[in-house]
Formats: structure tokens, sequence, C-alpha cells
């Protein structure tokens, strides 16, 4: 088979960009200099590691997320000794510059993940969910505020909160309470608008969206139109419509 290029993500320099290079049965990743391409480096080689998900930090081109087939999460940067997050990991997604929102079954109940924000210095239970083969994790943040949301296929349901960490602060012992809660059978997406107001959930032609700035949800159902291959989910055209 020839070998196939995947493009992840430019970095914010708009100079270098992460490619996943697969051949032969094996991956591996790529932060290509379009300048000087001599400058290139293979991050596998780099920092010794084989990943099976590699993600920029906050689009920098020196500091990266990686999650290797056991399960650990691990951020590294150039010339700094690597930092352990998480074991067990199942799915994650980051924010900024050293903040993660993830799902583990490390130490959770039978038949449970616990879905975690780690946000550089602590680590905070945000919810436990269903152990389901689609964890759905997003975060932003609206006018000042932080905004995370968690779901999953199994839990018919996607929770909205509004900055966790500050509700875990003020009430120990506690977890946060959800400002909202998307219900979409099976969901298998989730995305924040460009401008951060409106997110939404999908499941083939059943959407869920919550308004951050009016406080309001609205439910969608279009069996007439569903999707239409090869797309395999909405996407935001702007940050009010999406496509």
């Amino acid at each position: 088979a020839l070998p196939i290029w995947k493009f992840i993500d430019w970095s914010n320099d708009n100079q270098n960009v992460l490619l996943e290079h697969l051949y032969d049965g094996k991956s591996e990743y790529i932060l290509f200099d379009t300048n000087d391409p001599t400058k290139s480096l293979n991050l596998n080689t780099t920092f010794n590691i084989n990943p099976t998900e590699l993600t920029l930090a906050n689009k920098q081109n020196n500091s990266f997320f990686a999650l290797d087939s056991s399960g650990q999460l691990t951020q590294y940067t150039i010339g700094n000794s690597p930092v352990p997050i998480e074991e067990h990991v199942l799915a994650y997604n980051t924010y900024s510059t050293n903040t993660v929102l993830y799902a583990t079954d490390n130490g959770a109940p039978a038949g449970k993940v616990f879905v975690k924000l780690y946000n550089g210095s602590s680590t905070y239970l945000i919810r436990s969910l269903p152990i389901s083969s689609t964890y759905l994790l997003d975060m932003t943040t609206y006018s000042g505020t932080p905004y995370v949301a968690v779901g999953s296929n199994t839990d018919n349901r996607v929770y909205v909160y509004q900055d966790p960490v500050t509700q875990i602060s003020n009430n120990p012992g506690q977890l946060p309470s959800p400002v909202w809660v998307m219900h979409v059978p099976n969901p298998n997406y989730l995305s924040f608008s460009q401008n951060a107001q409106y997110i939404i959930t999908e499941s083939d032609y059943t959407y869920g969206v919550y308004d951050i700035l009016n406080q309001i949800g609205y439910s969608y159902n279009n069996p007439t139109l569903p999707l239409e291959s090869p797309q395999a989910n909405v996407s935001w055209m702007d940050g009010n419509r999406i496509t």
C-alpha cells in the first residue's frame, strides 16, 4: 500500500504543520516546517514515543499531548521533561496550553468511566459516564467564562457546565452541576461554534443545540434530510450557522 499523509493541525506560527504519516501498517507524527523542511521533526523519534494520537498544545510548535496504546496521556515539550497526566485514558480534548479534558476508567467503578479536567496543576472530577464506544468532550471560553461539555453515545445526553472548576472549588467534595443537558439518542459529534456562543451535538438527523448567551436549548429532528456520504457530521459555517 502507498504511504498516506494525514493533516492534523497547523501551529500558530503558520509555518509548521502537524502531519500523521501512515506506512507499512505503522504510523508516525511529523512536525513539518514549510519554510525549511530540513528543520522538520519526527516527533516519534524526537521523544522516543509511539503514540496512537498526538495533538498540538494550544497550536504551539514545541509542545504536544500524546496518547499511547496503553492509554497513558502525557504532555511533551521540547527541552523539558515529559509531564504524565493520566493512565487508561480512553479519549481526550485539549484547550489552551495545558488544559485537558479526558475520559478514563482508572479508578472508576465497574461499567463507568470518569471525566476529569486537568489544568496544568490540579485535576478535577467532572462526572462519571457509562462505558461507551464514543466519548464526546469539548471546552471553550465565552465572554471570559469557561464552558465544558461532556457526553457519551450510550448515555444519550450531553452535559454542559459553566465554569466547573470554580463550582468544585466553592463546594469541595461535590460534583459540578450542569447548566444544561442536551438529550440526543446515541450522540456521535460535539462542537462549539467559532464564536463559542453555541454548542451542537448530533446523531444522524437529530440535533441538540445550546445557546450560551441566551441560556436556551433547541432540539431538531428531520428524518427527511439525513447527512449524505461522505459527510460524517455537520460542521460550523461560521459563529451562528451550520452546514
